[in-house]
């Protein structure tokens, strides 16, 4: 036994000689086998099990935890010396991905990108196309509110599934209608604001009309843009050239030379500009010279749009008043569109007993009430297309007018939620509440179909309401869109929503009542609130400081949040809390 100890200890001062001269960092690196350390002898130990120097380890390998509480006490240090550190491996490079060839590519459209929470973004047009776009400005207004003035206007009509809409994006240069490549896409009009050379005017995006259909969607859609054809200061007929003309061709010619206002015939869908002749087959039609376009690649589209700023009377001049936005969003087939004609006292929306008849966020001009502080006395009405489960799940049709419906929630000022009051309130409406409290929107909730139940389903529906909206606590307002109960209402309450969305508060009101709020409820952990203030409107936003803000528990931020609602009557509207440290 002593033999074999004296053996062990032998060596041991010509390694603390080795040790002493070898630079500091080799001191803390890890234990390493003998081959892997020149100088030293077969078969010595390491200076990183030196006794004495570290806990003794034996020759396991120390672990990743215990090295740093050891680097925590001041036991070791890291190594500093570069020319001991180990050469980092390079990492293995893996050979390009070969993508699978693109059949039917063009040239001018980009992949869209995916963003934040699966939007699509990206331009229509790229490379030679970008010449052809027209050249916007600026829209004017505050916080993203559209600006509607009385401009000229350009209705674009034809037979379903011709490229209108196609033709629209390409004017205005992003993806403002739902494209598909099935017939009956668009179906009510959608009012734009597009630009050529220095002009400006309104562009209407209308339905594929039937004049044959007598009945049915078909009819109500055809209905719609005849409405556009009559509000219209120039008017675009638009045809597809691959089929040749057709009956719907010929009866919507025959309709536009009787309305007695300009007409511009534009052929669409001739991609080859070096071989533009089934153009000359639609002179059969009476409406003039037609213009070969591609609304896809956007050759033609300059030339036309050239005369189409020919043709346009003068715009009247006047301010331009940003307008604050409603949208009605709801699930399908609860009355969004019902409702919005009877605010309108106008067929403007199609209106059907199929869900999902609405496909796209639809604009219209309503006059606020009547001393209420909206900018400009009018607000911009948002019809929507119905969310539900399946619709996020779908592709085409119904996954754009998803999207399109998020974004009017995101760009609007005031959410106009509607329920239906014979399902009461369901998982999908908690979802839709979910998605405005969390884009910063005010919100109110309408009752539709209220002349169907009785009032206590109405109260069972409040009470519902102000149960599982703890967050919002959105007013509630009992409706029917049908018979008209109660819609003389739904403005006045998108009034007072919209301005307590923009309230105001003093400092020195909210510093006392910050006060106030904690003498009655102290919060916990020994947290000390020192002071409060408004940092900004729309939605209004509060800056709380405390001593360890990190310590207040979200109960008591919605204590908080629910009293500032309950005082400045900010009921229906998002607050935004934000704590600081007041050190």
């Amino acid at each position: 036994m002593d033999g074999k100890k004296g053996a062990l200890h032998a060596p041991l001062p010509q390694v603390l000689l080795l040790y002493r001269h070898l630079p500091r960092g080799s001191r803390r690196r890890r234990p390493r086998r003998p081959e892997e350390r020149p100088g030293l002898p077969q078969g010595r130990l390491d200076s990183g099990h030196l006794p004495g120097r570290h806990p003794p380890q034996g020759l396991r390998p120390e672990r990743p935890t215990q090295r740093r509480r050891r680097h925590a006490r001041g036991e070791i240090r890291r190594a500093h010396s570069p020319r001991l550190r180990r050469p980092r491996a390079e990492p293995a490079r893996t050979p390009p991905r070969r993508e699978a060839p693109r059949l039917h590519r063009r040239p001018d459209k980009t992949r869209p990108r995916k963003g934040r929470q699966g939007r699509v973004r990206g331009d229509l047009g790229s490379g030679a196309a970008r010449d052809l776009r027209p050249r916007r400005r600026g829209t004017p207004g505050q916080g993203g509110r559209s600006v509607v003035s009385r401009l000229p206007l350009v209705a674009i009509v034809g037979a379903p599934n011709v490229g209108k809409s196609t033709l629209v994006n390409r004017i205005l240069g992003r993806r403002q209608s739902v494209v598909a490549d099935e017939p009956g896409t668009t179906r009510d009009r959608s009012y734009s604001r597009a630009e050529w050379v220095g002009r400006e005017f309104s562009l209407v995006d209308t339905g594929g009309m039937e004049p044959t259909a007598k009945t049915g969607l078909e009819a109500l859609v055809t209905l719609q843009a005849r409405v556009a054809v009559e509000e219209a200061d120039v008017i675009l007929h638009l045809a597809d050239g691959r089929l040749g003309i057709t009956e719907a061709d010929a009866a919507i010619a025959r309709e536009l030379r009787g309305s007695g206002k300009p007409v511009l015939l534009a052929v669409n869908k001739l991609d080859n500009p070096a071989d533009d002749t089934p153009r000359y087959d639609f002179y059969a039609l009476g409406e003039g010279e037609p213009y070969a376009v591609s609304a896809v690649h956007g050759t033609g589209t300059g030339d036309l749009l050239d005369e189409i700023i020919a043709l346009l009377p003068e715009a009247e001049t006047e301010d331009e008043v940003p307008y604050p936005r409603i949208a009605v969003i709801g699930r399908p087939n609860v009355g969004k569109s019902t409702l919005l004609n009877r605010l309108l006292g106008a067929e403007r929306a199609v209106v059907s007993e199929v869900a999902g008849t609405t496909t796209d966020a639809v604009a219209h001009e309503i006059p606020a009430p009547e001393g209420s502080a909206v900018p400009g006395g009018r607000f911009l009405l948002l019809d929507t297309a119905g969310i539900n489960r399946s619709a996020r799940r779908a592709s085409g049709v119904p996954y754009y007018s998803t999207l399109k419906t998020e974004g009017a929630i995101r760009r609007s000022d005031v959410s106009l939620l509607l329920v239906d009051a014979v399902e009461g309130l369901v998982a999908e409406d908690l979802r839709l509440a979910r998605q405005i409290e969390e884009a910063g929107r005010s919100c109110g909730v309408l009752v539709n179909k209220g002349d169907l139940v009785d009032e206590y389903r109405i109260r069972e529906i409040e009470a519902d309401v102000a149960y599982r909206m703890t967050d919002l606590r959105p007013p509630l307002l009992p409706i029917s869109a049908l018979t008209g109960m109660g819609v003389d209402g739904v403005i006045p309450l998108a009034a007072r929503l919209y301005e307590a969305y923009n309230t105001r508060v003093p400092t020195h009101e909210v510093a006392e009542f910050i006060n106030e709020l904690t003498a009655r409820s102290a919060p916990p952990k020994g947290v000390k609130i020192r002071f409060a203030t408004q940092t900004g409107t729309a939605p209004p936003r509060f800056s709380v400081f405390a001593t360890r803000p990190n310590d207040v528990p979200d109960g008591y931020l919605r204590y908080l949040e629910n009293s500032f609602r309950e005082r400045y009557g900010l009921r229906g509207v998002s607050v935004r809390l934000r704590l600081k440290s007041s050190r």
